[in-house]
């Protein structure tokens, strides 16, 4: 009897599973905040990075102007709007998005991030989103992101090939944390490098940013690709086979009883 419980609760669960989920994420990193912040632990495995380094002619600051650990960077320079278009498998849209380096008013560099990165809005402004598609012929099944002072209001929303939209927002991250230290640029647990992962037959088209306040969505070291690696969610046709064998044991064990 318990074998055909267990097993109705494993077939019932993937059909409210989505494609995408978040898979896995690492804290910023300690220390001077100062650096190029977190990468994907996939890259070279099927994933490659897209930085902000250079756009619009932007630079990464010397560390001899790095703060210390004990308080933010005050540094700050804003290179101006997100150029729309394609730039290798990526293909940039919307004018939400600005390209900065250090810490403003509304912007924070991710911690021990000091290289441009996409602030979303552009400082000064309120709301605003961008766009990143990718190529299809990547049929990429992987999107990561250094995630700086993560907060409620940051969205991050996936186009997938099903034609469906997936939305997630800084809450959905860190629980506990996110509400102890939301927007904080310099604590470790709000800096985070996220991964996010699609079953099997689904593929990310377009990745969105958004955020509609005046306080930023800061995204830096972007990677994307086809991993080998599965992500961290049963497939649907796994888990329905893993709850027939379950189902016919319970019969099995039945029939020897009887």
């Amino acid at each position: 009897m318990t074998a055909v419980a267990l097993a109705a609760v494993l077939v019932a669960s993937p059909a409210h599973a989505a494609p995408i989920s978040i898979t896995g994420f690492q804290d910023g990193v300690p220390g001077v905040n100062c650096g190029t912040g977190n990468h994907s632990t996939f890259l070279g495995s099927g994933a490659t990075e897209f930085n902000f380094d250079g756009v619009n002619g932007s630079a990464a600051v010397s560390p001899a102007t790095c703060a210390s650990s004990s308080g933010p960077s005050s540094f700050f320079t804003d290179y101006g709007a997100m150029p729309a278009g394609t730039i290798g498998n990526l293909t940039f849209s919307g004018t939400g998005g600005g390209i900065v380096v250090g810490t403003s008013g509304s912007a924070a560099t991710p911690w021990a991030d000091s290289t441009p990165y996409l602030s979303v809005p552009r400082p000064g402004t309120t709301g605003g989103s961008e766009t990143v598609a990718i190529n299809p012929a990547l049929h990429a099944n992987y999107f990561g992101l250094y995630w700086g002072s993560i907060d409620s209001a940051n969205t991050i929303s996936f186009l997938l090939s099903d034609g469906n939209t997936y939305t997630f927002t800084g809450a959905d991250l860190t629980g506990d944390i996110l509400s102890q230290n939301s927007a904080n640029q310099t604590n470790t647990a709000t800096n985070e490098y996220v991964d996010f992962g699609t079953l099997a037959g689904f593929d990310i088209d377009s990745v969105t940013f958004s955020d509609g306040t005046s306080a930023a969505f800061e995204i830096d070291n972007i990677a994307y690709g086809t991993i080998s690696d599965p992500p961290a969610v049963p497939e649907p046709a796994s888990l329905s086979l893993f709850g027939a064998a379950l189902i016919g044991l319970g019969a099995l064990r039945r029939r020897k009883r009887a």
